[in-house]
């Protein structure tokens, strides 16, 4: 709004000039009305016509979180039919989820049409996978894990955004949409494009895809090269080298590198290869993609002959117009013959290609962080119903037959027993925490522990109670479950509402009492 700037003159009857239809606003006699009254009226009219950033719907700042991403898996084209895949135990599109300690790093930037842009960055966290969650960090310069920093939150303001993770959480480039990624690193990135942040909480991010090459070496002997008994790759040797593949690149967040030919050679050392048996030592790595041309593997190694005597050899082969392929693993396979010391590259026309191994999905529900129980993440869900979220002011009233008796898609247990005040305002006594079931609503609404508020944690349901139970020996830091008697969940006997349902921690049975007259043992929980 263009403000104007209003004279006021000596006159009796003031005038002021104004924009309005290009009339002219005339006040008379103001009766009663105060100058400085005028002026407040004036401010506020113009106060109005200000924006406060905060104020609508694009505005205010939230604290947002991010759930881990899966990682994808690939099958190798060589392994073409259905059938094939079945017999091999491989699926296309599979995934897997993130190995412990792994770094992430999520980039926001606002949502816009070309991104990652740096005219569009905002922010920026790096994070580290421990327990199935992503836990904030610091890294290095090469994107490995330096510290927890348990204070690192992502602040934004309320609005649309793009967000890339990549990991490892390698550092962006000056121009804040490039990462440079060289041979040796892991590297998966995704884009979850148009998320409405809206609230603080935790945001999903799109399944993380692989964008380099997984490659095993395999040394071994030939089954009638009787004259070898033991092989190791020669310590003081080079190990094993491959020419000509490309040099580091950098390129935007999310996009394939591009496959070509170069002047770098990948060198393995002899202590990156480990012995199987006494005949086979095995060596992995990470390239960046290549397009087709011949490969030249050279390999110095020494072998025991049966007559105790040790040799040393370095000998080379080609693997000839391979092309090395985003996200597939290849399986080079060096053959010692009898005759002569050479290679072959086993398997479906020149190398094997399967699914890249990683860390399994983990079964669910399952513990994770030693508090937290997690029926549903990036990579699915348990086969246990989920009920929708609420807190401990919008729980709802339900039996063990409603869709509400089911486990939230992850929660946290309590530290401890509950301890709050009860309905009628006095703590139970130390060491016989036992409520009604109607205190124990309000109870498990006033409990806090480190790090959380009153409000936030509830009573759990019967089937979180049963699965609590079912997992308690893999739950760490959340204290003892007493044994004299049960704990109440919020469920309720479906045939006699007076009447609610109850796990005992002793033997781990089901039951249901009266919710007035009967006292039990509260353990709240949180939903995450």
């Amino acid at each position: 709004m263009n403000k104007k700037r209003y004279t006021m003159g000596n006159r009796k009857d003031h005038e002021m000039t104004g924009a309005l239809r290009g009339g002219r606003w005339r006040i008379g006699a103001l009766r009663g009305a105060t100058f400085s009254g005028l002026l407040l009226c004036m401010a506020a009219l113009l106060a109005g016509c200000s924006k406060d950033p905060a104020a609508g719907p694009e505005g205010g700042v939230v604290t947002v979180s991010f759930a881990a991403p899966a990682i994808g898996q690939e099958t190798g084209a060589q392994i073409a039919s259905a059938a094939s895949q079945a017999q091999n135990g491989q699926s296309p599109g599979t995934r897997a989820a993130l190995a412990e300690n792994t770094t992430v790093r999520v980039v926001a930037f606002t949502a816009a049409t070309g991104n990652p842009a740096q005219a569009n960055y905002v922010a920026e966290q790096t994070y580290y996978m421990s327990g199935g969650k992503l836990v904030p960090c610091t890294v290095d310069d090469n994107g490995s894990f330096v510290a927890v920093a348990p204070d690192a939150k992502m602040e934004l303001e309320r609005g649309s955004y793009d967000f890339y993770a990549i990991t490892p959480a390698l550092p962006l480039n000056e121009d804040k949409a490039t990462v440079s990624v060289a041979h040796k690193v892991d590297y998966a990135a995704s884009a979850t494009k148009g998320v409405t942040v809206d609230a603080s909480k935790t945001y999903t991010l799109t399944q993380l895809d692989r964008k380099c090459v997984r490659v095993t070496f395999v040394i071994k002997k030939s089954a009638n090269f009787t004259e070898l008994t033991a092989l190791s790759v020669t310590p003081s040797g080079a190990g094993l080298s491959m020419p000509n593949l490309p040099a580091a690149q950098s390129v935007k967040m999310d996009a394939d590198i591009p496959a070509t030919t170069g002047s770098e050679t990948l060198t393995v050392p002899a202590s990156a290869f480990t012995n199987t048996d006494a005949t086979t030592a095995t060596a992995a790595t990470v390239l960046l993609p290549r397009s087709a041309a011949d490969i030249l593997l050279t390999c110095d190694l020494t072998y025991t002959t049966a007559t105790g005597s040790s040799r040393q050899t370095s000998f080379s082969d080609t693997a000839n117009d391979l092309a090395l392929e985003k996200g597939k693993h290849y399986t080079f396979t060096l053959t010692l013959l009898a005759s002569d010391v050479s290679f072959t590259v086993k398997a479906e026309s020149e190398t094997t290609i399967s699914d890249w191994t990683d860390v399994p999905a983990p079964a669910y529900p399952y513990v994770s962080e030693g508090r937290y129980i997690v029926s549903r993440d990036a990579l699915g869900s348990s086969d246990q119903p989920l009920h929708p979220d609420w807190t401990a002011a919008t729980m709802p009233a339900h039996n063990e037959v409603s869709a509400y008796n089911a486990l939230s898609s992850e929660f946290e247990v309590a530290a401890e027993d509950c301890n709050s005040a009860d309905a009628s305002g006095v703590t139970p006594n130390p060491g016989n925490y036992q409520y009604t079931w109607a205190n124990a609503l309000p109870a498990c609404a006033a409990y806090t522990q480190a790090g959380t508020s009153a409000g936030q944690w509830r009573l759990p349901t019967i089937k979180e109670l049963e699965t609590i139970y079912a997992k308690k020996d893999g739950l760490t830091g959340v204290g003892s479950f007493t044994t004299s008697n049960g704990y109440w969940s919020v469920t309720e006997y479906s045939s006699y509402s007076s009447y609610a349902w109850n796990v005992n921690f002793d033997a781990g049975y089901t039951y249901y009492i009266g919710k007035s007259y009967d006292k039990n043992s509260v353990r709240c929980v949180r939903d995450i």
